[in-house]
């Protein structure tokens, strides 16, 4: 039967994997408070831990974080596939900045060779590739 600190150990690991694997910190804070609560449930009935955990923790944390985690069936995974999708969504605007920054370089350095612009469509193009 598993003591207390065991049960702490085992919360310990799982909430360390779920947060290597990406899962996000809230979803992580109620699946630890919700195994907590599994495993206290089972020690409580008599049985010991592994009833609840299996042999192998690494697959338990694995499965626990695929499953449902409320009554919208909404899961960890859709929560982590969301995260990965507005991360690709912002370096996609970083790639779009950079390469638009790029492009203005080549303007500037291949652009008129005058000491002054005086042109005043010249210097509307650059504004509004500037911008």
């Amino acid at each position: 039967m598993a003591t207390r600190s065991g049960i702490d150990l085992i919360l310990s690991d799982c909430e360390q994997y779920w947060l290597e694997t990406g899962v996000p910190r809230q979803i992580v804070a109620k699946m630890k408070t919700d195994l907590a609560d599994h495993l206290r449930d089972a020690l409580a009935e008599g049985r010991n831990v592994e009833t609840v955990i299996g042999a192998d923790l690494l697959s338990f944390a694995e499965s626990w974080a695929s499953g449902p985690r409320d009554a919208e069936s909404y899961t960890v995974r859709e929560a982590v596939e969301q995260r990965r999708h507005a991360r690709k969504e912002i370096w996609s605007a970083w790639g779009w900045l950079s390469i638009a920054a790029v492009a203005i370089a080549i303007l500037i350095i291949v652009g008129p060779k005058e000491k002054s612009v005086n042109d005043i469509e010249m210097w509307r193009w650059i504004w509004v590739s500037a911008f």
